[in-house]
């Protein structure tokens, strides 16, 4: 095998083995994105829930109502973005991989 036949093959495994590094980085992007989706509405319930305890009476109607769709609004906003960027980073990562080289 000649000496650059032999440099093209390292330089393509090289460039293979950068595909798949970045395209673990995006995958584990995803992932962290998922988990923080489940994670902000679970510490935000219990956060609410600890509020509630402590005061040891309700709030009026209209305070509960405006605290209620600021949490709700918030959950949603948080969920959503985490989401939306979960996806794309897994689509960014698919892309990766389909630059591969055989």
């Amino acid at each position: 095998m000649s000496r650059e036949a032999r440099n093209q093959r390292i330089n393509k495994a090289a460039r293979n083995e950068c595909r798949k590094i970045r395209a673990t980085y995006y995958n584990n992007t995803a992932v962290g994105m998922t988990v923080t989706a489940v994670v902000i509405p679970v510490f935000t319930a219990y956060q609410q829930y600890q509020k509630f305890m402590l005061a040891g009476h309700p709030p009026s109607d209209t305070q509960t109502w405006k605290e209620n769709f600021a949490y709700i609004l918030a959950l949603y906003v948080s969920v959503i973005f985490a989401a939306v960027f979960a996806v794309l980073a897994k689509i960014k990562a698919e892309n990766i991989l389909e630059e591969i080289e055989e």
